[in-house]
């Protein structure tokens, strides 16, 4: 899953139904094509850490699980929002830190 030359087609592409990985301006992010339409999720994770790589891999499996399933069950599994797919933990990150900023500004 991670960006590379495994896992591609001859023309460099991605297969179908794979989420790449891809480390950009420092963030994590995945990438990856469904139903003729190209996506793009960041996941506002910092890619210097491997527990955030390891979190990315997990979203990018779910993600696959779901177009997987839409495939072959048909129904609505795979979220064309990507809300469903958005790091959950996002905010109480920025409420933490917005709490420590007032803490040592008094």
């Amino acid at each position: 899953m991670h960006s590379g030359d495994s896992g591609k087609t001859p023309t460099g592409k991605n297969l179908k139904g794979q989420v790449t990985i891809e480390s950009f301006r420092d963030r994590l992010r995945l990438r990856f094509r469904f139903n003729g339409q190209r996506y793009s999720l960041g996941l506002g994770l910092s890619a210097g850490s491997k527990a955030n790589w390891r979190a990315a891999e997990t979203r990018a499996r779910q993600i696959e699980d779901d177009m997987r399933s839409q495939l072959a069950h048909g129904g609505n599994c795979f979220d064309t929002t990507l809300a469903k797919y958005q790091a959950r933990d996002r905010t109480v990150g920025y409420r933490l830190r917005h709490r420590t900023e007032a803490y040592t500004q008094t």
